[in-house]
């Protein structure tokens, strides 16, 4: 409690998530996608990392350039996710993989959302494997059904989020960026439009609608984007957690 004041957090420029391969069965349909969407329990997951997350509502981080403080993404509705998987044709659910890393906190995620993928009759078997295999399993076409991913900024602008994950030219048959091998050609015109339009306002709303619209087709399920901390010593002035850089040391001064 004593160093409080000198104890610094901002949400990082990140999301970890859910991704579903869109061509592979049951996947393919966006119902299934849907319920699982509605099955995930955010709230547990920001829980199970100790707090250090922000349940996510949309893909784009909220204090990332241009995201939208209105998002709205799946409700938590368990009720509602089985109702989806009867319409899509799946009343007693279906058995599938779950892919992740085998990372502590990356298999922590896995089990909760294993389990509550239980809840709506979907067993999901995990397969946790060391990062660098894990990687490449899911850039490979036709080969991971679900998996948890996360992204994070390259540079801070809505186009390193949505058009290097959701653009069909980011489909390859192996190293594919868009690993749920998702492809819209709404999406693919909303993101050349927004590519090619200056102003920000007008773009940024082209991206808003964008997020809005991968959100209802659901090939991923936004879990949280996690939080980035700093502790300073009292001497130490104009500390702030930067957006792109670990340590914005311009600004920084030391002193006795």
């Amino acid at each position: 409690p004593q160093w409080r004041s000198r104890f610094l957090t901002k949400p990082d420029h990140a999301t970890y998530y859910v991704g579903m391969n869109n061509r592979i069965k049951p996947f393919d349909n966006p119902l299934v996608r849907q319920a699982v969407a509605m099955a995930i329990d955010k709230k547990r997951l920001v829980r199970l990392v100790n707090g250090r997350g922000v349940p996510a509502r949309g893909f784009l981080p909220p204090t990332l350039p241009g995201a939208n403080p209105q998002v709205q993404g799946a409700p938590y509705d368990p009720a509602r996710a089985k109702a989806l998987l009867a319409r899509a044709r799946y009343p007693h659910g279906f058995a599938t993989t779950y892919w992740c890393s085998n990372a502590q906190t990356s298999l922590k995620i896995a089990q909760s959302i294993q389990y509550d993928l239980s809840r709506i009759g979907i067993q999901a078997t995990l397969r946790p494997l060391a990062f660098p295999v894990f990687l490449s399993a899911v850039g490979r076409e036709g080969n991971v059904p679900i998996f948890t991913g996360n992204w994070s900024q390259d540079f801070p602008d809505p186009s390193n989020f949505l058009g290097t994950i959701f653009s069909s030219r980011a489909i390859r048959p192996v190293n594919s960026l868009d690993t749920t091998f998702f492809s819209n050609a709404q999406v693919d015109r909303l993101l050349d439009t927004a590519a090619r339009t200056m102003p920000e306002p007008s773009r940024f709303g082209l991206y808003r609608q964008t997020e809005q619209l991968i959100l209802e087709l659901s090939p991923v399920v936004p879990l949280f984007h996690p939080k980035r901390y700093a502790l300073a010593q009292p001497g130490v002035k104009g500390l702030e957690l930067h957006p792109v850089w670990p340590v914005d040391a311009e600004r920084i001064e030391v002193t006795r």
